[in-house]
C-alpha cells in the first residue's frame, strides 16, 4: 500500500479478531453448497466498513459467480449468486 497510514491485511487482521480468512471462505461455501475442490477465487480481500472489519469474497464455479461479504463474527452480510458472464 502507497499510504504511509493503511494497514496491510496481516494487520487487519490481528485488530479484527474473529474468524480468518480461510474460515471466511469455508462459511462462504457451505452457505453456497460448493465444495472446495474445483473453486476459482476472484477476489478475496479483508476490508473495514463503518461496522467493523469484514471479508469480501468473490468465487466462480460451475459457470456461477458468488459473492459474500461475512464480518469477522462469522455473520453473513452479503450473498449474491449469479451466472458467470
Amino acid at each position: 500500500m502507497n499510504n504511509a497510514n493503511a494497514l496491510d491485511d496481516k494487520e487487519l487482521e490481528k485488530i479484527a479478531g474473529g474468524i480468518d480468512q480461510n474460515e471466511a471462505l469455508s462459511l462462504a461455501l457451505q452457505h453456497a453448497g460448493v465444495p472446495a475442490e474445483g473453486i476459482r477465487k476472484k477476489k478475496w480481500e479483508l476490508e473495514y466498513g463503518p461496522n467493523g472489519p469484514y471479508y469480501e469474497l468473490e468465487f466462480k464455479f460451475q459457470g456461477m459467480e458468488y459473492e459474500y461479504k461475512i464480518d469477522t463474527n462469522g455473520n453473513i452480510l452479503k450473498a449474491k449468486k449469479e451466472w458467470d458472464d
